[in-house]
C-alpha cells in the first residue's frame, strides 16, 4: 500500500465516523436516551473501520454497532437500538452523497465549451454564409502579336532581291503581359494557415492559397488555385508549431500565424 492510498484510506474513515457519530448522537437525544458523546464517538469509530471491510465487513459493522451502543446507552435492542443504528446509518450514507456532489460540482454541459469547439473547427469552404473571401484577382492576358516579314519582290521586277543574312536571335525579357513562372517559394509567400487541428489522429490543417481556403489532412495532396494558376501541394504533418508541405515537389516549411 502506497502512501497516497493510506492517507485516502484515513480521510474516508475519519469522514465516515464523524457523519456516523453525529448521526447516532442526534437520534440518541431525540429518543432522550443517555449517553455519552466519547462512548457515541467510539462505537461509531468501530462500525465505520469494520464496514470498510470487504464483503462482510458492513453485517460485523452492524453487530458490533449495536452492542457498542446497548453498552454506551443501556437502551433496548429493540426498537430502540435497532431503530438508531438503521436511521444512522441512512443518514450516513445520504451525507456522504452530498459531500461527493459537493466536491464534483456541476456535470452539465456548459455552453462555453460549445463555443470553443465551433471556434477550433477550421472554415473548410468558402460557400458558408455570413463569411467574407478576398476579392479574386482575374489575370488579362492579351496575346502578343508576332512580328511578320513582308516579301520586298515585287511583281514586274527582273530579279529577286537577295534575302537579309539571319539574324541571331536574342531572349526577349518577359513583359507584364506574359505568364511568368515561378519558383514553389515564391508561391507559397501568398500562403497563410488559416487554423490548425492537433488533437484527432491526423492533425487536420487549413491553408488560405491568396485566392481560397483549403483543408488537408496529413498526406492529403490538393490542386491549390493560386494568383499565378494552379499548383499541387501535399500536406506532410506538423513539427514545432510549423506546417511542413511538398509544393510542387519542393520541401517548404510554412509557419502558423
Amino acid at each position: 500500500m502506497t502512501t497516497e492510498q493510506g492517507l485516502g484510506l484515513a480521510i474516508e474513515f475519519s469522514i465516515r465516523t464523524l457523519f456516523l457519530a453525529l448521526a447516532i448522537w442526534g437520534l440518541i437525544k431525540i429518543q432522550g436516551l443517555e449517553g455519552k458523546f466519547l462512548g457515541l464517538l467510539g462505537s461509531a469509530a468501530l462500525g465505520s473501520g469494520l464496514d470498510m471491510v470487504p464483503v462482510v465487513g458492513h453485517y460485523l459493522a452492524v453487530i458490533a454497532l449495536w452492542l457498542c451502543l446497548m453498552k454506551a446507552t443501556n437502551g433496548d435492542l429493540f426498537p430502540d437500538i435497532a431503530l438508531t443504528v438503521a436511521v444512522g446509518y441512512g443518514l450516513e450514507f445520504c451525507l456522504n452523497l452530498f459531500v461527493l456532489g459537493v466536491l464534483l460540482g456541476d456535470l452539465r454541459p456548459s455552453h462555453r465549451d460549445a463555443d470553443h469547439a465551433k471556434a477550433a473547427t477550421p472554415a473548410s469552404s468558402d460557400n458558408k454564409p455570413g463569411t467574407k473571401q478576398p476579392p479574386k484577382v482575374v489575370s488579362a492576358q492579351s496575346k502578343v502579336s508576332e512580328p511578320t516579314q513582308q516579301s520586298s519582290s515585287q511583281p514586274g521586277t527582273k530579279s529577286d532581291p537577295v534575302p537579309p543574312a539571319p539574324t541571331p536571335q536574342t531572349p526577349v525579357p518577359p513583359t507584364s503581359n506574359q505568364p511568368v513562372i515561378k519558383s514553389a517559394l515564391e508561391v507559397v509567400r501568398n500562403f497563410s494557415v488559416r487554423g490548425i487541428i492537433e488533437g484527432a489522429d491526423q492533425p487536420i490543417v487549413a491553408i488560405y492559397s491568396g485566392l481560397k481556403t483549403y483543408t488537408l489532412v496529413t498526406g492529403e495532396t490538393c490542386s491549390f488555385q493560386t494568383r499565378d494558376g494552379r499548383i499541387m501541394v501535399r500536406f506532410d504533418g506538423l513539427q514545432a508549431h510549423q506546417v511542413l508541405l511538398t509544393v510542387a515537389g519542393e520541401p517548404v516549411v510554412l509557419a502558423c500565424d
